[in-house]
């Protein structure tokens, strides 16, 4: 699953910037549009129902891979030089560590790996907070996904992105778990999870740096649409 996510990655952003002539910025977006699935929301509560719990292990190690080694990935690029400013490496790594995306994660890691016990009201505010993110993602997306004819000049790109998640990670990944081995028991969820909708939070990181706005939220919401027929039809071959 990492070597397959690594791979499209890799393969969408330098088609992305050389191919297409598009700036370092919207090539990692693009790349991650392509790469990170929706592994919180849907990917863990449908390997717990589809497969049980012993095997939702996929989706996890996909989150870790996804929240924290793809995303850092992402960010330095952009801030490298993506955007319409360059920066030295201090500059990048300051970045990093005052991106809140990041610093989630991380301080999640440690607060879990830890068992930290946290303050009451923090923890009563987070749990007020916590079921707010998604839906406000989700509302910033359908009120970006507006615009006409210039939507339509989108589409290419999105349907482009939309295929390489939903058809070529799958294919990617499959092929490597016929090269190495791997522990039966696991294949077809790593195959599931490979198969995932584009997440949100790609729109979320879209959105901070402005870059491909609307493409990305098409792709989101591209991807759930289709993923319906192609996650279902993968769920039942297998």
């Amino acid at each position: 699953m990492w070597t397959g996510t690594l791979i499209l990655y890799c393969i969408v952003f330098i088609t992305m910037n050389l191919a297409f002539r598009r700036s370092r910025a919207e090539s990692a977006i693009a790349a991650i549009g392509a790469s990170w699935g929706n592994v919180g929301y849907m990917g863990v509560p449908l390997l717990l129902a589809a497969y049980g719990e012993a095997q939702a292990l996929p989706a996890v190690i996909a989150t870790a891979l996804d929240s924290i080694v793809m995303q850092t990935l992402t960010v330095v690029l952009i801030e490298s030089g993506g955007g319409t400013r360059r920066i030295g490496i201090l500059g990048v790594g300051r970045a990093i560590a005052t991106n809140p995306l990041i610093l989630a994660v991380l301080a999640g890691f440690v607060v879990a790996a830890f068992d930290l016990p946290l303050p009451s009201p923090l923890t009563g505010f987070l749990a007020i907070l916590g079921p707010a993110a998604g839906p406000g993602a989700l509302f910033a997306l359908g009120a970006t996904l507006t615009g006409g004819m210039g939507l339509r000049r989108d589409y290419g790109l999105a349907a482009g992105i939309i295929a390489a998640k939903l058809l070529v990670l799958p294919a990617i990944v499959f092929a490597a778990l016929q090269m190495v081995p791997f522990p039966a028991a696991l294949a077809e969820p790593t195959l599931v999870t490979s198969a995932l909708p584009t997440a949100a939070s790609v729109f979320v990181l879209a959105q901070r740096y402005n870059v491909l706005e609307r493409p990305i939220a098409l792709v989101v919401f591209g991807s759930h649409l289709a993923g319906i027929a192609t996650l279902t039809g993968l769920l039942v071959l297998l």
